[in-house]
């Protein structure tokens, strides 16, 4: 008897977690972008301990889902991250030349930034642990599986605010320093046309990068 209440209890734990994570995923796909091409603008919030206020920036994004992303800071510095779908990721300063971005956390924010607006759901479910906060009817905390990036990275925080198409993502690391990014969608576009003439007005050398993604040698040429 005891051993039938066992089974029965664990076939039970069974069939509840996989309802629980079929209803996270069906609500981590309705917090994400559904079209292909879109812009916006973003702020970045990053309290450090050693400082007293946080770290500010804002600026804009331009997404494809058949290209990648430009990620630029336009204040307090004019500086553009690149993350390509061909999984070769670049900084783009204002004034001085272009760099590869290389390294575990580069990889996870441009992994984690294309596979939340691409609405990715398959990569989120496969790299990380989706749980539903207790009375946080918008919310979702993913904790990664991989033991490399659980070094670096605790948790990540998604909030949707669906009226004003805007999510919020807090990222905590290991040193339990949070950076809170705020994208907020503002244009679609239909065509590959009007995406490309977005993407050039916001930085020629950005978009060229992301439209044909090619290694920086160490000298700033290709």
């Amino acid at each position: 008897m005891i051993k039938f209440n066992l089974l029965f209890l664990l076939l039970f734990y069974s069939v509840f977690v996989s309802a629980n994570s079929d209803e996270n995923l069906h609500f981590l796909k309705s917090m994400l972008p559904k079209v292909c091409h879109f812009s916006g603008e973003f702020i970045q919030t990053k309290q450090i301990k050693t400082l007293p206020i946080p770290l500010v920036s804002n600026g804009v994004f331009v997404y494809s889902c058949e290209l990648g992303l430009i990620w630029q800071t336009q204040k307090p510095i004019i500086e553009s991250l690149v993350f390509t779908n061909e999984e070769l990721h670049f900084l783009v300063p204002e004034k001085r030349s272009i760099e590869n971005l290389d390294g575990v956390q580069h990889n996870f924010l441009a992994n984690l930034l294309l596979g939340l607006m691409a609405g990715n759901t398959d990569f989120i479910e496969n790299e990380f642990e989706i749980l539903r906060i207790e009375n946080e009817q918008n919310t979702l905390t993913l904790s990664p599986k991989n033991n490399m990036v659980k070094r670096a990275i605790l948790t990540v925080v998604l909030n949707k605010k669906t009226e004003i198409n805007e999510l919020e993502i807090s990222i905590t690391d290991k040193n339990k320093q949070t950076t809170k990014i705020v994208s907020t969608e503002k244009q679609q576009f239909v065509s590959n046309d009007d995406f490309s003439k977005n993407c050039h007005s916001i930085s020629t050398k950005s978009c060229e990068l992301l439209l044909n993604p090619v290694r920086i040698s160490a000298s700033g040429k290709n």
